[in-house]
């Protein structure tokens, strides 16, 4: 059912994070420098074989822009895994940290982002979630067009944004851009069925942003692209039409 499938990102981070830390093992010193000869502290994960923490001791920190091929080593990363760096801070001790994106084949695996920790140029830490394998569909079977249609009729509002010319010109202005457009386009990626993190629930979808105008909504729509099955929905605000009343004395 519908409701069973929406769930808020924000919401959804903060479970995943809370689940990661409750259920985790943490490895120290000789058990961790078992599983990786430079680590001090590796936590195991719960919902990949990757650990979901690593942290190396001083003096035996990787350099970072090696990380790709350690991780692919010692995490045993197959074929078609790769990294797209997506964030960059830096903090007041002048650490930089750096959040990337997992992608197979090119297209991203959703909520599997992996951050490393880095001074100097080199990294003492880094933890996230990664999936050193996944048995997914390379190619979809469903077209676009088909895909959108199933995840309009999912949200089933009366009107969309992008059918009413007078928010498609306002949005064009905002953002100072002609080809601005609220008319949802399908974006390949790999999502957890239901969000359960668990690697055999990744499958092959479209990525819809589905902004409705009556009752007002807007959510990112999951459809299978194989099967046109919807998979998950990530609300990004709910529908506001509710009629109520409120006590100001």
């Amino acid at each position: 059912m519908k409701a069973n499938l929406i769930l808020v990102l924000s919401c959804a981070l903060f479970v995943l994070t809370n689940n990661h830390a409750i259920s985790h093992e943490v490895l120290t010193r000789n058990q961790a420098m078992a599983m990786f000869p430079n680590a001090q502290m590796v936590r195991t994960g719960k919902y990949s074989t990757a650990p979901s923490f690593v942290k190396f001791f001083k003096g035996q920190e990787i350099e970072k822009d090696e990380f790709k091929g350690w991780i692919k080593k010692n995490f045993r990363i197959q074929d078609g895994f790769d990294f797209t760096l997506i964030g960059t801070e830096n903090d007041q001790l002048g650490h930089i940290h750096y959040r990337y994106q997992q992608t197979y084949n090119g297209l991203p695996v959703e909520s599997a982002i992996w951050m490393l920790h880095t001074k100097n140029g080199m990294v003492y830490s880094m933890n996230g979630l990664l999936y050193p394998t996944l048995s997914v569909a390379t190619s979809p079977s469903l077209i676009e067009m088909s895909a959108m249609q199933t995840a309009v009729d999912y949200v089933g509002a009366d009107v969309y944004k992008w059918e009413l010319p007078e928010e498609e010109a306002h949005l064009k202005r905002e953002q100072n851009d002609p080809n601005a457009t609220y008319y949802p386009t399908g974006e390949l990626c790999y999502v957890s069925e239901g969000a359960t993190f668990a690697p055999s629930s990744f499958k092959l979808a479209y990525k819809f942003n589905i902004y409705a105008h009556a009752p007002v909504s807007r959510s990112w729509i999951y459809v299978d692209a194989l099967n046109g099955d919807v998979l998950f929905e990530n609300e990004v605000f709910h529908h506001i039409d509710a009629v109520g009343t409120a006590q100001t004395a």
